[in-house]
């Protein structure tokens, strides 16, 4: 087998960097870390969730924890990250199962589970690839009574166990 050439290792350097953005941004949001979730996106970066939000991406996150205090707890998983370049341009479609924990209507615990997609443009700015525009599609959805029995041992911001445990992985 010969060397790859520059082009197709700066590719792979490419594509593990961008599926990062999509993971980063999972544990920034079920960790209600919100500095972290800013620094995802490029000053500029618009965010379109459907009906509960679309604008500025900076708006977005600042928007965020006047429904994120509502959850218990929040999981977002992705998958099946396909993603196109031109450049320091390039286009992916992520898939995601996000499931929230909260207090319904009647007062008692339910689970939401949403599966969709996320459709995200990314730039590379100083070489750093950054969300320029991502937008929501819900493909389905799922709410009912929670069947938790155990405590919760996660918990967002500082309250979060892995926020004093990790030395080089960050909170």
């Amino acid at each position: 087998m010969s060397d790859p050439t520059p082009d197709a290792l700066q590719r792979l350097l490419d594509h593990r960097e961008i599926q990062d953005l999509a993971i980063r941004y999972c544990r920034a949001i079920d960790r209600h870390d919100w500095a972290a979730m800013h620094a995802l996106y490029h000053g500029d970066a618009t965010d379109d969730h459907g009906s509960l939000f679309q604008g500025p991406a900076r708006a977005y996150i600042d928007w965020l924890p006047s429904i994120a205090h509502k959850m218990h707890a929040t999981f977002h998983q992705v998958s099946n990250h396909l993603i196109a370049w031109r450049g320091d341009r390039a286009e992916g479609e992520v898939y995601v199962v996000a499931c929230h924990l909260k207090t319904g209507a009647d007062g008692q615990e339910e689970q939401v589970i949403t599966g969709g997609r996320y459709l995200d443009r990314y730039t590379r700015r100083d070489g750093v690839w950054k969300f320029q525009s991502r937008k929501a599609v819900m493909d389905w959805n799922e709410v009912q009574p929670s069947l938790r029995r155990w405590p919760l041992t996660g918990a967002h911001g500082p309250q979060d166990p892995a926020w004093d445990f990790f030395e080089f992985l960050g909170k």
